[in-house]
């Protein structure tokens, strides 16, 4: 069934290096220039200024978004340029997060050791979504939607990186499907369009990732608010991450060192 996925994972956005700098051209040639200081920390994306706290994480965007974090690195907080709270978030004692606020709305996480299992309302009385895995930290396998609109059964695809490409039904039928920039920018297929043929140029697309029936998961089979990949929170889309660390890889939620 994977082989009906089109998927871009080469690099539509193309670096090019200079003596004053390092470039990215996208698909449409449009290009943005990224400055980098001596610690490979980007000082300007876009000709706009980007700020970092003494530990390295990123403390200020170049669309202004304001990032906050505790005593081990973990993301807090995120406000919008107008300082209003746009993100919470708090751990556990082993670094694992365990809960969120995103628009208002808490969610609750529960764990089988690294992995979710089971996600509630702020109170804890209302079962929101499940989970099952496989072998791979990172393999996502099946969700059940208990709450809200498009409730069911979900079964996952997925990619060599275990990035989700593709979800289908309860009767095996196609609800998404995903591509992804080497960065991990996603452009999810929501609907297919008048032809009723998935993976044509008339599909509803949203841009940046988005799904009708609440999937959190997306490039290395991480979740998606900040996509949290491994030891960083990474934001595609500045083609960089909030907080320093070593190889991009999928691994569990825990902290990391200043």
């Amino acid at each position: 069934m994977l082989g009906l996925v089109k998927r871009r994972h080469d690099c539509q956005l193309q670096k090019m290096s200079s003596g004053i700098g390092t470039y990215w051209h996208n698909p449409n040639d449009n290009t943005i220039a990224y400055a980098a200081n001596a610690v490979n920390e980007y000082t300007s994306i876009g000709g706009v200024g980007v700020a970092y706290d003494a530990c390295g994480n990123l403390s200020e965007d170049a669309a202004g978004y304001q990032y906050f974090y505790d005593h081990d690195n973990r993301l807090t907080q995120v406000q919008d340029s107008g300082d209003n709270v746009k993100a919470e978030y708090a751990y556990d004692a082993t670094g694992r997060r365990i809960r969120t606020i995103l628009g208002g709305v808490t969610t609750k996480y529960y764990y089988d050791g690294q992995r979710v299992i089971l996600e509630t309302d702020n109170a804890g009385t209302t079962d929101e979504r499940m989970f099952a895995y496989g072998n791979y930290i990172d393999e996502v396998l099946v969700m059940e939607k208990l709450a809200g609109d498009n409730q069911g059964m979900y079964y996952y695809g997925h990619d060599h990186l275990f990035s989700v490409c593709i979800l289908f039904d309860d009767g095996g039928a196609i609800t998404e499907y995903t591509e992804y920039d080497a960065y991990g920018y996603a452009r999810t297929g929501t609907a297919y369009g008048v032809d009723q043929t998935w993976f044509t140029a008339d599909d509803a697309v949203a841009d940046g990732g988005g799904s009708n029936v609440a999937n959190p998961y997306f490039f290395t089979g991480r979740r998606l608010d900040l996509l949290d990949a491994g030891v960083r929170v990474r934001r595609p889309a500045l083609a960089t991450a909030t907080t320093p660390g070593g190889i991009l890889a999928a691994t569990a939620h825990r902290p990391w060192g200043c």
